[in-house]
């Protein structure tokens, strides 16, 4: 939970990207709430499909943390 809460606080959710100091501000895009609040945004406020850039974010997160996931996962 902790995880989750840090990733929405510096993801661009709850302070926009462009407020956070420095590195932070590099970074929030490419984290995965970053890119999926950037993509909500694009849809719901100007009604376009998300940006190319989002979807390969999110696609990549996907892929990773399933890799991840898959190789350490084990059964007890």
């Amino acid at each position: 939970n902790g995880l989750f809460l840090a990733l929405i606080l510096f993801g661009g959710v709850i302070i926009p990207a462009a407020s956070l100091p420095g590195p932070l501000s590099v970074i929030a895009p490419w984290l995965p709430s970053g890119a999926l609040a950037e993509a909500l945004t694009q849809v719901v406020v100007s009604g376009h499909s998300p940006g190319l850039g989002s979807i390969l974010v999110l696609a990549a997160w996907l892929v990773g943390g399933t890799t991840v996931a898959a190789r350490t996962f084990r059964w007890s």
